[in-house]
């Protein structure tokens, strides 16, 4: 039987996890998903790619990996980040002392979404890296992965968003 508690081993999974906790990152992952309405997910994909070596990822994979989580993001992970939001921000629910109860719950449900969301990437993708391919190459191909996603969405950084992603890419390289 499958239970949250056994989830399967996932490089990519842990990747992120790693990533996400080091000093600045979460925080300047959640402007790039509020300013530039980017999936956390996929950038945190794109970084791993180039982080262990992987090819430079192409627009039709891109693109691929794009159809694929789609529906999964548009109608699980969105409305559950939606919902908890809703009740962060609702003054007549905040004074109950069960919402922040409610609230955790949500965002434990969140975030089994996004770590199934980033299984099905790693099995339906599972990506070889090379790693005797050097840092500065590797950091070359994470930030042009990182760009192509941003570009198969048709969004365009300002310098504010590039600078966010090159102070995460000099901590994923630290």
């Amino acid at each position: 039987m499958n239970t949250l508690e056994s989830w399967p081993d996932n490089p990519f999974w842990d990747f992120s996890i790693d990533f996400y906790g080091r000093d600045g990152v979460e925080e300047r992952l959640l402007l790039l998903q509020d300013k530039l309405h980017v999936d956390v997910n996929l950038v945190l994909y794109c970084y791993w790619a180039g982080y262990i070596g992987a090819p430079f990822l192409t627009e039709l994979d891109v693109n691929n990996v794009l159809k694929l989580i789609k529906a999964w993001q548009k109608n699980i992970v969105q409305p559950l980040r939606v919902l908890r939001s809703k009740l962060k921000n609702n003054s007549i629910i905040k004074q109950n002392s069960w919402s922040g109860e409610i609230r955790k719950k949500i965002k434990l449900a969140e975030l089994d979404a996004e770590r199934l969301e980033q299984l099905i990437l790693y099995q339906e993708y599972s990506l070889t890296g090379d790693q005797n391919i050097q840092m500065a190459e590797k950091c070359r191909r994470a930030k042009a992965n990182v760009a192509l996603y941003i570009n198969c969405l048709n969004r365009k950084p300002n310098s504010k968003h590039l600078i966010l992603m090159d102070e995460l890419l000099a901590r994923l390289f630290d």
